[in-house]
């Protein structure tokens, strides 16, 4: 037989909502917490991902014609995003390339 599952201290006592003329509203400081919570989850995910990334790839080696070409590749994916900043920094990244 599988025992009754008690919840009474999971779920709030009180689970009335003002509905009010446009619906629910949730508070402005909750939203603002949850979406603390998410960038702060996001940017800890990034730095975990950037981590592990220079971890395994810290021995490799390339010449200065390989990482040319890898910037390169790279100047057209960055100039494929149309944004001013981004355009930006692939012009920087075009003067190293050609810089002899």
């Amino acid at each position: 037989m599988i025992p009754d599952i008690d919840l009474r201290d999971a779920v709030p006592e009180n689970i009335d909502v003002d509905l009010g003329k446009q619906g629910y509203v949730p508070n402005k400081n909750a939203i603002m917490i949850a979406l603390l919570k998410k960038l702060s989850f996001d940017v800890l995910h990034n730095f975990v991902a950037l981590n592990l990334y220079i971890s395994k790839h810290s021995k490799e080696k390339v010449t200065v014609a390989e990482l040319k070409d890898i910037l390169t590749d790279n100047i057209s994916l960055i100039r494929d995003m149309h944004d001013t900043k981004a355009l930006a920094i692939a012009d920087i990244l075009q003067k190293a390339v050609s810089y002899s």
